[in-house]
């Protein structure tokens, strides 16, 4: 299974997501998750503001796509201790 990432409609290329997590409860009545994108120079960062749209598709080995729409409720910038030279753009994202 593929995992591709859309921000306002543009594809996040594969090598700068760093991390997708989605959280189902059947007690709640929507998704909510979270992503982590490697975003150096703050590329997408400047771009993102709360409500933004975000989409996550999951491509089967067979070809079918599942789609879930979200919209960014909280997104938060932070800097890789190790490395300096990485950032990190971290969302918080509800459907």
């Amino acid at each position: 299974m593929t995992v591709k990432v859309f921000l306002k409609n543009t594809e996040i290329p594969e090598h700068l997501v760093d991390g997708v997590s989605i959280i189902a409860d059947l007690t709640e009545m929507y998704l909510a998750g979270e992503v982590v994108l490697k975003d150096m120079g703050s590329h997408y960062a400047n771009s993102v503001k709360l409500g933004t749209p975000l989409q996550i598709r999951y491509i089967t080995d067979g070809g079918y796509t599942y789609k879930n729409d979200f919209r960014i409720q909280a997104f938060q910038k932070i800097q890789d201790r190790e490395n300096n030279d990485i950032d990190f753009l971290k969302m918080c994202v509800v459907s």
